[in-house]
């Protein structure tokens, strides 16, 4: 079973969250989870989960990990702590 996740990179470069939103790349990565997420509180006392996105692809006949950091805000944290471990299967 594939556990479905939203994620959202950004450009740590970017001055404004806001900004970046409104003009941020939506990807579609399949993977597995590299580590259990571990939950944080932002500066305002909202909930954050992050954790590792490992993606395997087959390049020329030999396999290549890329890995992600992934981090989600408010009521998905809270599903991703809840649902996600690691090894598990995701998309989204």
């Amino acid at each position: 079973m594939v556990f479905p996740v939203m994620i959202f990179l950004f450009d740590e470069k970017s001055p404004s969250m806001t900004q970046q939103i409104s003009s941020a790349a939506v990807h579609i990565l399949t993977g597995k989870i590299g580590s259990d997420p571990v939950a944080c509180a932002t500066h305002n006392n909202g909930s954050m989960t992050i954790f590792s996105l490992r993606i395997t692809r087959r390049m020329q006949g030999e396999y290549q990990n890329t890995w992600f950091c992934i981090k989600t805000y408010g009521a998905l944290a809270k599903v991703c702590l809840e649902y996600l471990h690691k090894d598990r299967l995701v998309h989204g």
